[in-house]
């Protein structure tokens, strides 16, 4: 069984993929669960922002750079400046609101390892408040 290769430029899976700009030494082995889960996470979120937004009017990508987070953030269609949709630590797959650009709120929203991969508390702006 081979190892599913993802791209820490664009967040896609190779197959996946059709960006030129991303090169060969962007794809990382998705050995991680929290990796493979990812993808999946942001397409059901997309799903959520496109009954809100409608189709194609805002689209959820993953910023990549961060060691510790996996940044999600939202943009609006033909924009290439965007606002953090949520954060996905990368070391236990939990969901996290946004305080800044750069960092997350405390306090998990949800987890990408659970069974709903943690889209119960997601809403079209992002994660939701903890109550």
């Amino acid at each position: 069984m081979s190892t599913a290769l993802w791209c820490r430029r664009c967040g896609k899976t190779e197959a996946q993929h059709d960006d030129f700009e991303c090169q060969n030494e962007d794809y990382v082995p998705a050995q991680n669960a929290v990796l493979a889960r990812l993808l999946e996470f942001v397409a059901r979120c997309q799903s959520i922002v496109d009954a809100s937004y409608g189709a194609g009017k805002r689209l959820l990508s993953v910023d990549p750079g961060g060691k510790r987070y996996a940044r999600i953030v939202a943009r609006d269609s033909g924009h290439t400046q965007g606002s953090v949709y949520c954060f996905v630590a990368l070391e236990n797959g939990d969901v996290l609101k946004s305080a800044s650009w750069k960092a997350p709120a405390k306090g998990a929203r949800g987890n990408i390892l659970d069974a709903d991969y943690g889209v119960a508390r997601m809403t079209p702006y992002g994660a939701g408040y903890n109550r």
